[in-house]
């Protein structure tokens, strides 16, 4: 587990499904059409929290494309960034982000 997830277990208001969906991210607004792919960890109806060779900054608002198994078309969201925690191996990064 990422230093500091385990403390944000016992606030979450909405319970989590944990599991390996897809998910496409970039900054709201960014121009071009190009996503990074990374692997989401789990989602709630409130938000998700995935990881990402990206680090993203608090308040920033990222447009999200998630593929659900055995779905058509992928779930198209925005979210806040409410935190980003640096993981184990270099490079990688864990986004906490709020659904809006």
């Amino acid at each position: 587990m990422p230093d500091g997830e385990d403390k944000w277990r016992e606030i979450r208001r909405h319970p989590r499904i944990s599991w390996s969906f897809l998910v496409r991210h970039k900054l709201h607004g960014q121009a071009g059409n190009g996503m990074t792919l990374s692997t989401m960890r789990d989602i709630s109806v409130a938000g998700c929290y995935f990881g990402s060779p990206k680090a993203y900054q608090p308040g920033e608002i990222l447009d999200l494309n998630v593929k659900l198994p055995g779905g058509k078309d992928a779930l198209v969201f925005q979210g806040e960034v409410k935190r980003c925690v640096p993981g184990e191996a270099s490079g990688v990064w864990f986004i906490a982000v709020e659904f809006i």
